[in-house]
């Protein structure tokens, strides 16, 4: 038996829904960058990327591993324009979140 149609506000309701809650899971991965200082951390956001691939593939422009990888070199390469612009200081070093933020942008770097 097949489920009636949903009429406009149900459809637009849950159209609503799903966008906030992909907005929401996108900010949810910017402060969880924000608060990555030990490997415990770095491993807690490689699993909520990880995540948020499987349930968001289509907001992801990197998302085969090739085009990842690509993004996230060519975005180490450019990385200090970020911080410069962000009027953040350029790590020398890479700390644990550094690679976290490397490995966030590499989802959307062209």
């Amino acid at each position: 038996m097949r489920k009636p149609l949903m009429k406009g506000r149900n459809l637009r309701q849950k159209m609503m829904a799903h966008r906030c809650a992909s907005e929401e899971n996108e900010m949810d991965l910017k402060l969880k960058t924000d608060t990555v200082s030990s490997r415990d951390d770095f491993i807690e956001f490689v699993d909520a990327l990880r995540l948020d691939l499987s349930t968001n593939r289509t907001k992801w422009q990197n998302a085969s591993l090739d085009d990842f990888l690509e993004a996230l070199s060519a975005w180490v390469q450019d990385m200090d324009g970020y911080y410069l612009n962000n009027n953040l200081p350029i790590p020398t070093s890479p700390e644990w979140k550094t690679i976290a933020e490397m490995m966030l942008a590499a989802k959307f770097y062209e």
